[in-house]
């Protein structure tokens, strides 16, 4: 019975610790179209919320030369990969 609840115990720490290791990476993609000056440009992508209280950390970034964004309570842009 004792060993039993070892297994139990140690299979468990093992799920949530891969769960937590899933959890923590996220990939975001997003595009900026130019328009008109001052009139249509887009910037499109999908969001993703980093919440309070948590560490994000950008690991890559692909970069067409365009520059990217990102938007947070700083509103933080950013105009080429250097900068960031």
């Amino acid at each position: 019975m004792r060993k039993r609840s070892i297994l139990l115990f140690v299979f468990l720490v093992l799920v949530i610790a891969v769960t937590a290791a899933s959890a923590a990476s996220v990939k975001g993609w997003g595009e900026q179209v130019r328009g008109s000056a001052g009139m249509n440009a887009q910037l499109r992508g999908d969001p993703f919320t980093v919440p309070n209280g948590v560490v994000g950390t950008i690991s890559s970034v692909n970069c067409d030369g365009n520059g990217f964004w990102i938007q947070g309570s700083a509103h933080l842009v950013f105009n080429s990969a250097s900068q960031a």
